[in-house]
């Protein structure tokens, strides 16, 4: 708090990790960065925080967390500080998890209304990340995370002996969520309200995989 650094100027201030983490977590969300984010607090030597800091920057986000010169500039008025969402490689943390060739459908979604009118499949922030943005390379993913469209391919494997392809885009949406757009897809698909559809990014193609897997009759 501003008046606490104002009034006792010659005391050391501490945050409480779990306010900063229900803060945070608002724009950052997933699982890994939530063990990375406790990895941190829980360092005993500042050789080890900076080490785990250093591979939490590389988890998703990177240069959201300001150094003690920043910090402190930033307290005296003397600087400012924003938040910079440019990411770095994942691969260097930790392999991305392969897709099971007799069950490739890692993200899987029930059609909402909005979905099939609109052509656009809404993919939750954490299947974005670990089913798609972690096969991508680094330029590639900064550009939708930066809110451009980014151009993919997208084949439809429902009759798997006469797969078709499809051009469509991937976009982030506000809160960090994201939509595929592929309306001709859905047209002659003739996709309904709680059709189920299943959906990867297959590295080998560099292209998303689509199935129709199950279709609502009415």
């Amino acid at each position: 708090m501003p008046a606490l650094y104002e009034t006792l100027l010659d005391v050391k201030h501490r945050r409480c990790a779990r306010h900063i983490y229900a803060i945070w977590r608002r724009s950052h969300g997933g699982l890994e960065l939530q063990r990375q984010f406790w990895k941190c607090c829980k360092s005993a030597s500042k050789k080890e925080f900076e080490l785990n800091l250093e591979m939490l920057k590389k988890t998703f986000f990177y240069n959201f967390i300001p150094s003690k010169v920043e910090e402190e500039a930033c307290m005296a008025g003397t600087g400012t500080w924003q938040v910079q969402r440019t990411l770095v490689e994942l691969r260097d943390v930790f392999p991305p998890p392969m897709a099971d060739p007799a069950n490739p459908w890692q993200i899987r979604k029930v059609l909402t209304h909005y979905e099939a009118i609109a052509g656009k499949l809404v993919v939750p922030f954490a299947d974005a990340f670990d089913h798609v943005f972690r096969y991508w390379g680094l330029c590639m993913v900064n550009q939708v995370v930066m809110g451009q469209k980014s151009n993919v391919v997208l084949w439809d494997v429902t009759e798997q002996n006469s797969p078709k392809r499809y051009g469509g885009w991937f976009e982030v949406l506000p809160g960090d969520d994201y939509i595929l757009a592929c309306m001709d897809l859905f047209k002659e698909r003739g996709m309904a309200v709680e059709d189920e559809v299943g959906l990867y990014w297959d590295f080998k193609s560099s292209a998303f995989h689509f199935k129709l897997l199950h279709k609502i009759v009415k």
